[in-house]
């Protein structure tokens, strides 16, 4: 897969599927705008996974709710 995670290829899956979705519901009718909350859906989702792509790796988020432990690990004089 490369660089792409599977975490990722799901997401961009979501994404292309609902918007033949938000296409398909889409109507020249002024009363049926379902559509438009679809593409918020869409928006939603592809901020997320621009998120997901930028900022968090499988490997840099360590969850540890004790400040000691993190001081110990950053800190050179403790």
């Amino acid at each position: 897969m490369g660089a792409i995670s599977l975490r990722h290829w799901i997401w961009v899956v979501f994404i292309v599927a609902f918007s033949f979705i938000a296409f398909g519901a889409y109507s020249d009718e002024l009363e049926n705008q379902v559509w438009l909350a679809w593409i918020v859906g869409i928006t939603f989702a592809a901020i997320i996974l621009l998120f997901d792509c930028l900022f968090t790796q499988d490997n840099t988020f360590i969850y540890d709710p004790d400040p000691e432990n993190w001081r110990r690990q950053t800190d050179p004089r403790f």
